[in-house]
């Protein structure tokens, strides 16, 4: 707390807000606000300082800024707190399709505040944000027959980028995700992959969400980019139907909730990726021990699609093909050669850097062309300057300017 003339004084309201929008107790956010200070702000002192009788320092200020990442000023000016509704999806919804402890909620804010930003660079250089699809959806559609149509409009952009040489023609997943983004810049919806940095202990609890009326969110799955597609799919189909939602991609969470659009999702993303294998799904045989779980099937399914194995039986499972005991079986065993081989990476990656073996960097998420051509127009207006282009595009300063800009 400060006596000077020159301190700020806090805007309750505002306050309120952040304590609305993290669920947060007035005791709760003292914890998170005194941490392991020495200096603790009291219980009362905390109650004098909303109500204006005493003002706060640059301290106080930058403790907020570092807790919740809502701007230095945000809690001193004067003006009111946003409209709720308006500006957090956690105002609009009160439940989501995972649990979303404080840093997970201060992560979808960060994005949130993002989608603003983007409006306004739009604004500034007369950039139509409108969809570009057509068809409206609900969940009285089939899931498949959406899947179908939107596969052919897909197919349709795709042909002419790779005419255009815009886009590759590999077959690898990280190439497929590449161009699934590029695709849907096309569309005027703007896909964020979120990587969670190694090192850091705080771990979001999403894998994915959409926020109206046109981002995407989806959590880097590193090395199985199979279940990041799905995913991304899986929220597209949440745009198609114009829902809002938070999600993890527990494929078990699809026998246990009871939500119509979810399970909508999930087939529409499943239905999707399947494309051309639809009669080779239908043809498969019910999966017991007497066939070997028709594996080989299974996995020929696999290798023309971009469907991870798991997915395979899942829908299996949801088409009563296989039971639930060999179901678990099979898919703890997909998850035991996942760790195993995320342990063995690991390990060979340790080996590398002890032989003295150049390490490359930390990956980097795939940036949405839209995005990227969003920000490099308003730096050509003079809108942003280099550190906001550099920041907005996550490029290191080593990174020459005109490699950004005309790449």
């Amino acid at each position: 707390m400060s006596g000077k003339k020159d301190a700020f004084f806090i805007n309750k309201d505002r306050i309120k807000y952040l304590l609305d929008l993290y669920e947060l107790t007035e005791e709760s956010f003292l914890v998170l606000f005194n941490g392991d200070r020495k200096r603790k702000i009291s219980f009362d002192n905390f109650h004098r300082i909303n109500a204006g009788a005493v003002g706060v320092d640059i301290n106080y200020l930058k403790r907020l800024e570092k807790i919740f990442g809502c701007g230095l000023t945000w809690a001193a000016v004067k003006e009111s707190a946003p409209i709720r509704k308006n500006r957090s999806i956690f105002f609009r919804k009160k439940s989501f399709n995972t649990d979303l402890d404080f840093y997970s909620k201060k992560v979808v804010s960060e994005y949130e505040n993002l989608k603003f930003r983007i409006e306004a660079l739009s604004h500034y250089v007369d950039f139509d944000l409108k969809d570009r699809i057509n068809k409206v959806y609900t969940i009285g559609d089939s899931p498949a027959t959406a899947a179908e149509e939107m596969n052919e409009e897909f197919d349709r952009i795709r042909r002419k980028l790779s005419a255009d040489k815009i886009i590759k023609n590999g077959r690898d997943d990280k190439t497929y995700l590449s161009n699934l983004i590029r695709i849907f810049g096309e569309l005027n919806i703007f896909i964020f992959e979120h990587l969670e940095a190694p090192v850091k202990k705080e771990k979001v609890s999403f894998d994915g969400f959409f926020i109206s009326p046109n981002m995407i969110v989806v959590k880097r799955q590193q090395k199985y980019l199979r279940r990041e597609i799905f995913t991304l799919l899986h929220e597209f189909a949440h745009y198609l139907l114009g829902v809002e939602e938070v999600d993890d991609d527990d494929d078990d969470r699809i026998f246990r909730v009871e939500s119509a659009v979810e399970k909508w999702c999930h087939s529409f993303a499943f239905h999707f990726l399947l494309g051309r294998e639809k009669q080779a799904f239908v043809a498969l045989e019910t999966a017991d021990s007497g066939n070997d779980f028709d594996y080989a099937a299974v996995e020929n399914i696999y290798d023309k699609t971009k469907l991870s194995i798991q997915a395979i039986y899942t829908n299996l499972l949801i088409g009563g093909k296989i039971g639930r005991i060999a179901y678990e079986k099979i898919t703890d065993e997909i998850n035991k050669n996942i760790r195993e081989n995320e342990v063995k990476r690991k390990i060979a990656q340790d080996e590398r850097k002890d032989s003295g073996a150049v390490v490359f960097g930390s990956p980097k998420p795939i940036v949405s062309n839209i995005f990227k051509e969003l920000v490099v127009s308003n730096f050509f207006e003079g809108n942003i300057n280099e550190p906001e282009l550099r920041s907005f595009l996550n490029i290191s300063q080593k990174c020459p300017i005109e490699d950004i800009v005309y790449s």
